[in-house]
């Protein structure tokens, strides 16, 4: 009987141990091709057209995240961002009753020697673009720029580290702009003048034609 049961108790054991089940997974991997991302690129709409030392302050107006969210530490982190510039940061969180009462108060304080910066971030599709405006005053655009795809700090850091030499390139670049709008000007004006005495018919068609080529080229800019 000892015997039958032992038999008995061993039998089960010694089978459960050679009926080991082998489980075999599959692992499967898929792929995620992101969306096709536009290339780099930083595009200055407005040229700085200000004497940056003629302002003692930045505003910052509006911090609006690529998150579509308004937050005190993205203030925090573009008051951080443009800490190198010598002009007076004003991160309007620092005054908390403020704020709190309206997010945009800084835009109703009009200071004549003061910048207001309006930062703006957002995604399309897969491609991060940030714009950053300075307005005087008067809420006239003095500098914007955008960027695509590129560190959000971009811009910026290019507003925190304007200089004397960014001022002299950009006075070099109205006075030019200047010039050419005034050739313009010219052209228009004496290609009126021409038409008049062809109407008049003091000129030729041909004298007309040959001259009226030349300032076409002024008034497009060819």
């Amino acid at each position: 009987m000892k015997k039958l049961l032992f038999l008995l108790l061993f039998i089960p054991f010694v089978s459960f141990g050679q009926d080991d089940i082998t489980v075999s997974v599959k692992s499967q991997t898929n792929i995620i091709v992101p969306e096709d991302r536009a290339e780099a690129k930083t595009k200055v709409k407005v040229p700085l057209s200000i004497n940056i030392e003629d302002y003692t302050h930045i505003a910052i107006v509006d911090v609006l995240l690529s998150s579509g969210t308004r937050t005190s530490g993205g203030f925090k982190r573009v008051y951080g961002a443009l800490k190198a510039t010598p002009l007076t940061l004003i991160n309007p969180t620092e005054n908390k009753k403020k704020y709190r009462a309206n997010t945009f108060y800084l835009r109703g304080l009009k200071n004549p020697k003061w910048l207001y910066l309006y930062y703006v971030a957002g995604y399309s599709g897969n491609n991060l673009t940030v714009s950053v405006i300075l307005n005087d005053s008067e809420n006239n655009k003095v500098f914007e720029a955008s960027t695509t795809n590129m560190p959000w700090r971009t811009i910026l850091t290019q507003i925190a580290n304007f200089t004397k030499q960014d001022q002299v390139t950009i006075n070099s670049y109205s006075s030019k702009q200047n010039k050419i709008e005034y050739k313009k000007e010219k052209a228009i004006k004496e290609l009126k003048e021409l038409k008049n005495l062809l109407d008049l018919e003091l000129i030729t068609q041909e004298e007309f034609d040959k001259k009226a080529v030349e300032l076409k080229k002024i008034i497009l800019g060819n």
